[in-house]
C-alpha cells in the first residue's frame, strides 16, 4: 500500500514587536516558543530503514568463520561447523583468473602479480633487457588489508559461476583409475572492505 506523501512542517510565525512597544509576558513566551520550534524542529528526524536486497539473496547469504587462506579462495566453517570454500572477490584474486584468458594473456594495467601465500603478492612491471641501457623490472610487494585472522566472520552468497574451482586429486593407481576432477567453488565472498596495499621497507 502506498502511503500519502508527508506534508511539510509548518514554519512558526514570530510575533512582530515594535520599537518602544511594551513586551508582555504572553507575547514574549509565544516568541520564545516559536524560536524553539524553528531551531529544534517540530517533528523528530526520520530514520531511513535499510532495504533488503530481496528474499532470494537473503536466503542464499551465509556466515562463515575464516580458517585457511588460499590464492583465490578461503576455507572456513559455517554455523554448523562444516567446512566450506568461499571464492575471494575479483580484486583480491585477479591474476590467477587473468592467466586463464586466451593467449597472449593481457596484463592488468601493465602489471602481473605473483602470489605468495594468498595474503601477500608481488606486482611486477616487466622491463626491457634488450634496451640500451637495459630497463630492469619494477616490483612492489603487497599485502591484504584488513588482515584475515582465524574465526573472522565473512559473509558469502551462492553464485552460478564464481570463476574459481579446486582440483580433487584422484587415484591413478586404483582399479579402475580415478582421475583428478575439478569442483567449482559455489560461494562468493561479499565485499568485506579488504584491498591490497603496498608493503613499505
Amino acid at each position: 500500500m502506498i502511503s500519502e506523501p508527508r506534508k511539510p512542517d509548518a514554519i512558526p510565525r514570530l510575533e512582530l514587536i515594535q520599537t518602544g512597544e511594551g513586551l508582555s509576558a504572553t507575547k514574549a513566551n509565544r516568541s520564545i516558543h516559536a524560536l524553539n520550534r524553528i531551531t529544534q524542529g517540530v517533528r523528530p528526524v526520520r530514520q531511513i530503514v535499510p532495504t533488503p536486497r530481496g528474499k532470494k539473496g537473503a536466503e542464499q547469504a551465509i556466515r562463515v568463520r575464516f580458517q585457511v587462506m588460499g590464492d583465490d579462495h578461503i576455507e572456513g566453517l559455517d554455523d554448523e561447523g562444516r567446512t566450506v570454500l568461499v571464492a575471494k572477490p575479483w580484486l583480491l584474486r585477479r591474476t590467477p583468473f587473468d592467466s586463464e584468458l586466451p593467449e597472449p594473456p593481457p596484463l592488468r594495467d601493465g602489471v602481473k602479480y605473483e602470489y605468495t601465500d594468498g595474503a601477500t603478492r608481488t606486482g611486477i612491471i616487466e622491463g626491457d633487457p634488450l634496451a640500451d641501457p637495459p630497463i630492469p623490472d619494477e616490483t612492489e610487494d603487497q599485502i591484504i588489508i584488513q588482515k584475515f585472522f582465524p574465526d573472522d566472520v565473512v559473509y558469502a552468497e551462492k553464485q552460478d559461476n564464481t570463476g574459481v574451482a579446486i582440483t580433487i586429486v584422484g587415484a591413478p593407481e586404483a582399479d579402475p583409475p580415478i582421475p583428478d576432477r575439478s569442483v567449482p567453488v559455489a560461494l562468493l565472498m561479499l565485499d568485506e572492505g579488504r584491498a591490497w596495499a603496498k608493503v613499505e621497507g
